[in-house]
């Protein structure tokens, strides 16, 4: 089995309806993000962060 390092939301692993359960019971505490895709570090983070943030702000459509 291999296994390919990739941003957020562009490999296998659906990470919405993690979000969207965190959406849906309200929770305010942190939430961290590591990623080793093959990218600049300024990059991935754009990229994860403004993932993460369509997801919060839109949790009815993310389950």
């Amino acid at each position: 089995e291999a296994f390919i390092q990739c941003r957020l939301g562009d490999g296998a692993v659906d990470h919405k309806p993690l979000f969207a359960a965190l959406a849906e019971t309200g929770y305010e505490g942190w939430a961290t993000l590591e990623c080793f895709a093959p990218l600049p570090v300024e990059e991935r983070f754009e990229h994860d962060y403004k993932e993460v943030k369509s997801w919060l702000a839109h949790p009815g459509g993310l389950a």
